[in-house]
């Protein structure tokens, strides 16, 4: 976005072909400062929210002067909220998204691999903050062994793993961390709940009259990737590590020579979680697709996969959060992911 002088028209306000003049520095400063917001911010579903309401709470507040014609009208920015509104809310659907993003899914023996931890939507996203939480556990799982390799983690923002492999076989990382606290104004909330398909929550709420209520959730991650190391298969695949929020293939991702479904398990305190909404994800090319299915009693959920670029599992589960004062919710995120370069 540019910025000119009062005398010359201003940028384009989100591909709006409206002219506008800047009636003061602070305006420009401020606007600048949200800007700036909105491309450093985290894409996660909660940062993203929190965003929105500052902007929009500074923008609605602020006067611009717009010339047309020679003439010039001054006029609250809010009545561009609509457009602006559209706009920002149009990624919340995938916002939110944690995985674990290696380099290379197929190695050899000895070779080295960085691991990232990514946050964002679409398949797409950016760098975990890892000084905003601890790492409760992050597990390699080969060969019938367990390794805690929370040691290897590096880099500025504390999101990436180094590590490689001595032994040919599969070879599964695992990681949860520490509990982070969100509060959300009820409308986001609500419509948060039905993003995610959460209607358990979204009917208790209901039930208690608490859908004008903001919502208090601490939420934390569950997730995995399965590394290929030379040609043998073994059953590291399906592995249960033991965390809140399991998912876990049914068969081995990597045997598969042509497109077929793969059943996964969903297992919430280590029993089949019935009726959560699944998605798989797909990028090929740097295009993403993806598909939603809902759990069965069993927690099976079956989904077509075929042997290109890189797949990602994920779920979310929310329960009341008992006695903790300090949210009236508790969510876990799992992701499991593998690929096939």
């Amino acid at each position: 976005m540019t910025f000119l002088s009062k005398d010359k028209p201003w940028s384009i306000v989100h591909g709006q072909a409206t002219e506008l003049l800047i009636l003061n520095d602070l305006l420009i400063a401020n606007y600048k400062r949200i800007h700036n917001e909105a491309h450093k911010a985290v894409w996660t579903y909660h940062l993203q929210c929190q965003f929105k309401l500052r902007a929009l709470d500074q923008i609605n507040s602020a006067k611009i002067s717009l010339k047309l014609r020679g003439k010039v009208i001054y006029m609250k920015i809010i009545r561009t909220l609509p457009l602006i509104a559209s706009l920002l809310v149009c990624s919340i659907a995938f916002a939110h998204e944690f995985w674990l993003e290696p380099v290379k899914f197929w190695l050899k023996i000895n070779e080295k691999v960085r691991i990232d931890l990514m946050v964002g939507e679409d398949y797409q996203g950016q760098h975990t903050n890892g000084h905003k939480y601890k790492i409760s556990k992050l597990d390699h799982y080969s060969n019938g062994e367990k390794q805690d390799i929370r040691t290897k983690v590096y880099g500025d923002s504390l999101s990436s793993i180094e590590i490689s492999f001595q032994q040919e076989g599969s070879q599964l990382v695992a990681f949860n961390n520490t509990n982070k606290f969100i509060q959300l104004e009820a409308s986001k909330f609500n419509e948060y709940l039905r993003t995610e398909g959460l209607d358990n929550v979204a009917k208790l709420r209901q039930d208690k009259n608490d859908t004008l209520q903001p919502g208090r959730e601490l939420y934390q991650r569950c997730v995995k990737t399965l590394v290929q190391v030379g040609n043998k298969l073994d059953g590291s695949y399906a592995v249960n590590t033991g965390m809140k929020l399991e998912i876990i293939p049914k068969k081995k991702p990597y045997a598969q020579k042509s497109k077929a479904p793969i059943t996964f398990k969903i297992l919430f305190d280590n029993k089949p979680l019935n009726n959560a909404l699944v998605l798989a994800w797909h990028m090929v090319d740097g295009k993403t697709t993806h598909e939603k299915l809902r759990s069965d009693k069993a927690g099976l959920v079956s989904f077509p996969i075929d042997q290109t670029g890189k797949w990602m599992i994920s779920t979310v589960h929310m329960i009341a959060s008992g006695k903790n004062k300090e949210a009236d919710w508790q969510s876990y995120w799992g992701s499991y992911t593998f690929g096939f370069y």
